[in-house]
């Protein structure tokens, strides 16, 4: 995933530096491979963040596109 997670942060600068940059954002935690329970999961429901679209990468599965 540290590769991954290096190409999100040089993607979001980049998105960042743009005359009209999108509104996006990188949540990284390390629970992916067991549910996701207390990282997205958690920050989703207990923190109130929000998405319409989420891009979610695994080492242990291909990528999914949660909409």
């Amino acid at each position: 995933m540290k590769t991954m997670v290096a190409m999100m942060m040089v993607l979001i600068r980049e998105l960042g530096s743009k005359d009209q940059p999108p509104s996006i954002g990188l949540m990284v935690t390390s629970d992916e491979e067991i549910g996701g329970k207390d990282g997205i999961e958690y920050l989703l429901d207990k923190e109130g963040y929000s998405t319409d679209v989420a891009f979610i990468p695994s080492s242990s599965r291909n990528f999914d596109l949660v909409c």
